[in-house]
Formats: C-alpha cells, sequence, structure tokens
C-alpha cells in the first residue's frame, strides 16, 4: 500500500461556491459488461439527480479492462481502484465517479491485499478551503477462492492484517484537516456495539433507546472494529433493513 497515483488539476473555470456535496455508495458486483454500466449510471442519474460523488465497489475490473461507459463518460470522471488479476479472487476492484469539471481528485493511499480493496481520494474543490477525504472499501471475508495469495495465510492472520488496514484508515480521517468520509461494506455485523455509548466522559445528555434488536452475537470483528471507531473519534451513520437486521 501507499500512494499510488496522482491526478493532473485541469484548468477549469470559475465556480461559484459548493456548501453541500452530495455523496453515495453502491455495490455494483461488477461492472465489465457495458451494458450493465450504462444501466447503473442511468439509474443513478434518474433517481440521484443531485449526487456529485459517487463510490461503487466490486468493480470487477483489471487494469486491462475498457469499460467505454466510463472511461467516456460526458458526466462522470472515473477514478479506478482496479481489482488485482489473482487465481483467489473475482470480487475486487472500485470505481470514484466525480462529476466532470466539478472537483479535483487525487488518490493518497490504496490497500489491496488479505481481501480488502480500500482507497484514500482527496477530493477538492475550488471553493473549499480544504478538501473532502473520502475513502471507499470493500472487505470480503477469508473464504471461498482457496489459491495461493492471502488464501495460504490462516483466518486469523488475514483478519488481524484487515483491522490494521481499517486502523490505518482511521488514523487518517482522524488527521484530514477537512471532513472526512469513508463508504463501503465491511461485511462485519456490529450490532447493539454501535449503539452503546463509550465516550469518556460520558454525554451529559440520556442515551437514545433504540429499536433495533439484531439477532446476532457481536464478533471479535465488530469489537475490533468499535475500537478503532472510539479510539479515532469517529461516527457511524449504519443503513439497516428493518429492527432485525445485523
Amino acid at each position: 500500500d501507499g500512494a499510488s497515483a496522482t491526478y493532473k488539476k485541469r484548468k477549469r473555470g470559475a465556480q461559484g461556491p459548493l456548501a453541500q456535496v452530495n455523496i453515495m455508495e453502491w455495490n455494483v458486483g461488477g461492472l465489465k459488461s457495458e451494458s450493465d454500466t450504462w444501466s447503473y449510471l442511468n439509474h443513478i442519474e434518474t433517481e440521484w439527480p443531485d449526487m456529485h460523488l459517487v463510490v461503487l465497489t466490486e468493480s470487477h475490473l483489471l487494469e486491462d479492462d475498457i469499460n467505454t461507459e466510463l472511461s467516456a463518460n460526458e458526466t462522470w470522471e472515473a477514478h479506478h481502484l482496479h481489482q488485482h488479476d489473482s487465481s483467489y479472487t473475482n470480487w475486487g476492484g472500485m470505481v470514484l465517479l466525480a462529476r466532470k469539471g466539478m472537483f479535483t481528485v487525487r488518490l493518497q493511499q490504496e490497500f489491496q491485499d488479505y481481501y480488502l480493496d480500500a482507497a484514500i481520494w482527496e477530493v477538492d474543490h475550488d471553493s473549499w478551503e480544504h478538501p473532502l477525504q473520502l475513502t471507499g472499501y470493500y472487505r470480503n471475508q477469508p473464504a471461498g477462492k482457496n489459491q495461493g495469495g492471502a488464501a495460504t495465510q490462516t483466518r486469523a492472520d488475514v483478519e488481524s492484517t484487515q483491522m490494521a488496514a481499517l486502523h490505518r484508515i482511521g488514523k487518517a480521517m482522524n488527521a484530514a484537516q477537512g471532513p472526512a468520509l469513508a463508504l463501503g461494506d465491511l461485511n462485519i455485523a456490529l450490532g447493539k456495539l454501535q449503539e452503546v455509548w463509550s465516550h469518556n466522559p460520558p454525554p451529559t445528555c440520556r442515551q437514545r433507546i433504540s429499536q433495533h434488536d439484531p439477532h446476532i452475537t457481536p464478533s471479535s470483528l465488530a469489537h475490533q472494529m468499535m475500537a478503532v471507531v472510539n479510539t479515532e473519534h469517529l461516527m457511524i451513520l449504519n443503513g439497516r433493513f428493518g429492527s432485525g437486521s445485523a
């Protein structure tokens, strides 16, 4: 991992202030098909026309893959974290879509090993005092494709390395001069851990009583993830499907 690419800042005309930026993340499960890619992009434009930045996880696009719906798109600039060409995985890759001509985007760091795909981008706008630090990630379970690479490591080794990377991301978010946001899918069920206060000293207001009642016991990874969140003073915004979801 480490710094890997810088996208040249193109000359742009004067822009008005951008006080609000709309961002979404979508696990699309593959962008090798140009017709599928068109459908995804058309759906975004139809349903969420005010989006400025979109993180698409599981692109499945290798460095040699060509998708003209992305490379020649008139609306979006596509910034890729290509899937590793590996014998043990076919789930990786990520694309950050940014409205054309609005932003300057630089890839600051990438994490691509041990069943984790993550990228930290710096997104800047002419009217902002500080850039937005935007992280996209997708964590897979260390199981399934068992041929070489990280699959030769024990599950404990893989998960330990994943959490170390996620902690580095958390530290980067905490150290950001401007706003920092991470979007994606960790495949870690946090359960009620995400609703228990761990502030020191505790807030003076009363803790919210939630109807969220997941039928799952938090795993060791869940406790480790919450330790990262609490240590680096982060906040979780977690979508749910019903009161029993993880």
